[in-house]
């Protein structure tokens, strides 16, 4: 009975050193799942919010990945893998859908940064393609300051530098802001 508690005792020795010699306080290889220099607070994968008002659905996202960070006691919630976003209408009824191969969402000022690859449809088939786009849920307004083309369902199309700016509940009828080109059948 002596023999088998000096044995596990034994084996519990050699296996705390073990554990505690392969741990390594290695400042860049911690940095590989965890980013210190960023504040991150929160972390996930795979994203799926819904988003409602009133018992109706307004939002639906979907993203690869989300990160909450606090600098400066400022929080952003960043999706540094894109998302994409549904949007329905008072009804309920689809709207239009936004992709971003990249985001940031403000809480405090409830603004939307999109960039890399922005697309947005409307449910009429419009298209509107930007580098970049602000969407500020508090005023129901989204615009950009970038090169901006709105492709209608029929093939015309607009585009514009100076980017542009339309009503959230009212995407087809987005203007372009400064000088403007494009291709119209009359």
């Amino acid at each position: 009975m002596k023999t088998n508690i000096l044995i596990l005792k034994s084996i519990v020795v050699v296996f705390t050193t073990a554990m505690l010699f392969s741990c390594s306080n290695d400042i860049k290889e911690v940095e590989k799942y965890i980013d210190i220099k960023d504040n991150v607070n929160m972390y996930g994968k795979d994203i799926k919010l819904v988003y409602s008002d009133s018992l109706i659905v307004r939002y639906k996202l979907n993203a690869k990945e989300y990160l909450e960070q606090i600098n400066d006691k400022k929080i952003e919630r960043v999706f540094p893998k894109g998302v994409f976003i549904r949007i329905f209408d008072n009804k309920g009824d689809f709207s239009a859908s936004i992709k971003a191969d990249i985001a940031k969402y403000n809480p405090t000022t409830k603004v939307w940064k999109l960039s890399n690859n922005v697309t947005i449809i409307t449910s009429d088939g419009d298209t509107i393609k930007t580098e970049e786009m602000f969407w500020d849920h508090k005023n129901s307004k989204i615009y950009g300051e970038k090169y901006v083309r709105i492709t209608h369902k029929d093939g015309n199309y607009i585009e514009g530098n100076d980017g542009f700016f339309a009503n959230e509940s009212n995407l087809e009828n987005a203007e372009i802001l400064g000088e403007i080109k494009g291709k119209f059948e009359i």
